[in-house]
């Protein structure tokens, strides 16, 4: 990757593209081809933190969710990486976006010449752009992307660690047993799960991560993300119950920003919760609760127990429609503590919930899980 790094000349701006108070411009990425991007700034002088944004499949760069990072003081730097945006309809544009050829369907090609390669490569420059910026602090600079775009912020971190934070919505790395969509796509092609699927790349990387997925989503299963959280020592987890798949849902959650802050600004230090069978006994929940003393000052005020007596389970439409069932209770005054489980359960994690109603997960555990047809190793 480094070989093209340095390659396709410089950055090119685009004042007739400007929308929404955000700057237009072009990346470029590789010889041919160049990402379009918005860059938002915060108001004032000062020096600030930035995230790279990338969105999943269908969009393009928003200027909605640039401005929703430049009001709460980050520099905000949103590609496109499906050539989905306006620019590229005009005859001296078209051609030059990057194409998504369906679900790694380009994976026989080289390598340099795939999609996935050419979004590292794209938030790789952007990366480089924002360090040279007179107004960001180089030191500060996260990324954040959604469903296909948090496979790409995954990939993009288990190959370059350097970014100050990195936030994964729905998209991650997928676990051998994932039955959702992206298990399957991976399992039906060894070279493209070989390359793109990040997993057991993201072991020890130490940059941190907030990995954010819903308990039901059709892509993604909690299983992965939870495997994710687990593998890197830097990382959180939030599972939102019911959390629907798709951009707005995305930028909409406080979540995310609360994380950045918690890394580049002076925002409260989110909690890390683990939990695992006690003694040997499945019907009993050790948790534990790391980070300050979280549960002592008050900060989270309550918890979810959420249990699943089936493993995931999707319709005829490949929609995810797994029974889960919570139950709460207030949250002991100390780190660790038990909690039992009033019945036999497949799936189980815990949800721990602050005063602002921010979501801080456990890990899932599963009991026992059914190997999807045609299985072989990812």
């Amino acid at each position: 990757m480094n070989s093209l790094f340095h390659e396709g000349g410089s950055i090119e701006y685009l004042p007739n593209m400007d929308r929404d108070g955000c700057q237009a411009l072009f990346i470029p990425v590789g010889i041919e081809k160049k990402s379009f991007a918005y860059l938002g700034m915060p108001e004032g002088e000062e020096s600030v933190p930035a995230v790279i944004l990338i969105h999943g499949g269908g969009g393009t760069a928003y200027t909605t969710w640039v401005n929703q990072w430049a009001r709460r003081g980050y520099a905000a730097l949103a590609v496109d990486i499906e050539g989905a945006a306006e620019c590229y309809c005009q005859k001296e544009y078209r051609n030059l976006g990057l194409i998504r050829n369906g679900d790694f369907l380009d994976s026989n090609k080289p390598k340099e010449d795939q999609w996935m390669y050419q979004v590292i490569l794209t938030v790789m420059r952007a990366k480089l752009f924002l360090e040279g910026h007179s107004r960001i602090i180089s030191q500060k600079i996260g990324l954040m992307g959604i469903s296909w775009g948090g496979l790409a912020a995954a990939n993009v971190i288990s190959y370059d660690p350097g970014f100050s934070f990195c936030i994964a919505v729905y998209g991650c790395g997928c676990c051998k047993e994932e039955s959702a969509y992206f298990g399957r796509v991976f399992r039906g092609n060894p070279r493209a799960s070989l390359l793109w699927n990040p997993l057991e790349r993201l072991q020890g990387v130490q940059t941190p991560t907030l990995w954010v997925n819903g308990d039901n989503d059709d892509f993604f299963s909690i299983l992965s993300t939870s495997r994710c959280k687990e593998a890197m020592p830097n990382a959180r987890l939030a599972i939102i119950p019911g959390f629907s798949h798709g951009h707005e849902p995305a930028w909409e959650l406080e979540i995310p920003y609360f994380f950045a802050d918690s890394i580049c600004k002076s925002g409260t230090a989110f909690p890390s919760i683990h939990i695992e069978t006690a003694d040997c006994n499945p019907q009993t929940i050790a948790v534990q609760i790391e980070e300050g003393d979280s549960a002592k000052t008050g900060h989270i005020q309550h918890i979810q127990i959420i249990t699943s007596p089936q493993w995931f389970l999707y319709d005829s439409y490949g929609h995810g429609c797994t029974p889960w069932q919570i139950r709460s209770e207030p949250v002991p005054h100390k780190n660790t503590f038990q909690v039992c489980l009033l019945e036999k359960a497949a799936l189980v994690y815990i949800n721990c919930i602050d005063k602002n109603g921010a979501v801080y997960s456990s890990n899932v555990i599963s009991f026992s899980y059914p190997l999807p047809q045609n299985f072989t190793e990812i």
